[in-house]
């Protein structure tokens, strides 16, 4: 029998009971190995880092997780227990700094990092290439069987200005313009030497371009629109839209990227996967609805002044949803609903 407490998990205990039970045979699949995670204190890493917890305790997998995080403050305040119990070994330095005698034994590797920080495009492409190849050289060829690298839809390009479902083999939409070129670039770069040296090295790699997504620990006060709009919310503050044109996004909730990760790191092809809904809203009726479903029915502001500039930002996740059998089981509406009300009830404590 599963015993565990909501106190040792930030997310909701059903959201990882959905995951565990959904992923039950990939978890499985597990059992006794050393897993490296990379970026665990970020919204992708809280659920994945969480969502392997679970399902060890559920499954009794015996697992051991390194983490590489060089926020060590964050990452004893989200993972203390874990870390206690020695059921979490913390490196606390950046990526760079870590040397190659730290990781021993390490069999699964999920690669969650990412910069996006940089002053400039042409610094985004050179530190995430940099960053790349020094992830590489702390693997050890006689014990790592599987690597997940987490890339961006931003591999594609400039986005579309109308709708389009991005598929894994189209080309990318090179603009120099464009302002996340450099990231762009610098993903797709780090993607295509990662098959290179897997190739070489006999590694397993496979690569998940991430969209867009919605859940517990999506920050509410950056680039993420659905997040802002939440933001406002909570703040009872109107909802300001600054592009007036088609704007279309699409939200996979966290407990679905959970899944469908862990999914591509332990069954996937060595191949890349878009991860995200291809059930797109324009940002103007995603505003409505969580206007709609706010108990203070927030008033929503369009900037009709501003210049109006349609673009998409969809992917197309028939190649996943064929190749490792998952669909989308969340809807927008529930989504929101279930953002709200984790932030609402961890907002006071500053998560």
């Amino acid at each position: 029998m599963m015993s565990t407490k909501q106190g040792q998990f930030f997310i909701d205990i059903e959201d990882l009971e959905f995951i565990s039970r959904n992923g039950k045979s990939t978890f499985n699949k597990l059992k006794g190995q050393n897993i490296l995670i990379i970026g665990a204190t970020s919204f992708v890493g809280m659920w994945v880092t969480e969502a392997i917890l679970y399902a060890d305790i559920k499954y009794n997998l015996e697992i051991s997780i390194t983490l590489i995080s060089r926020n060590k403050v964050k990452t004893i305040e989200r993972f203390k227990s874990f870390i206690s119990s020695g059921k979490i070994f913390p490196i606390y330095k950046s990526l760079q700094e870590v040397q190659k005698s730290e990781l021993f034994g390490i069999n699964q590797v999920v690669n969650l990092a990412t910069l996006t920080d940089s002053t400039s495009g042409d610094l985004q492409l050179i530190d995430n290439i940099q960053m790349f190849q020094k992830f590489w050289s702390l693997l050890d060829t006689n014990t790592v069987k599987n690597i997940l690298f987490t890339s961006s839809g931003a591999a594609y390009g400039k986005n579309p200005e109308k709708l389009i479902h991005l598929k894994e083999e189209d080309a990318a939409n090179i603009n120099i313009n464009y302002k996340n070129l450099g990231y762009g670039l610098g993903k797709i770069s780090s993607e295509y030497l990662g098959f290179q040296w897997a190739e070489r090295d006999n590694f397993n790699f496979k690569v998940a371009r991430l969209f867009s997504f919605s859940g517990a620990f999506l920050p509410l006060k950056s680039n993420y629109v659905i997040g802002n709009f939440i933001n406002n919310v909570i703040n009872n503050e109107p909802l300001l839209i600054k592009n007036p044109g088609k704007v279309y996004r699409s939200f996979l909730y966290g407990a679905e990227l959970a899944l469908w990760l862990w999914k591509i790191l332990v069954e996937g092809n060595n191949t890349v996967y878009n991860v995200g809904s291809d059930k797109e809203v324009t940002t103007i009726d995603l505003a409505k609805l969580i206007s709609d479903m706010s108990c203070n029915n927030q008033k929503v502001i369009i900037m009709t002044e501003n210049i109006q500039n349609n673009e998409s930002y969809i992917p197309n996740i028939e190649k996943i949803k064929k190749e490792l059998s998952v669909d989308i089981k969340y809807n927008l509406s529930d989504s929101i609903i279930k953002m709200i009300n984790w932030y609402k009830k961890y907002e006071k404590n500053g998560i």
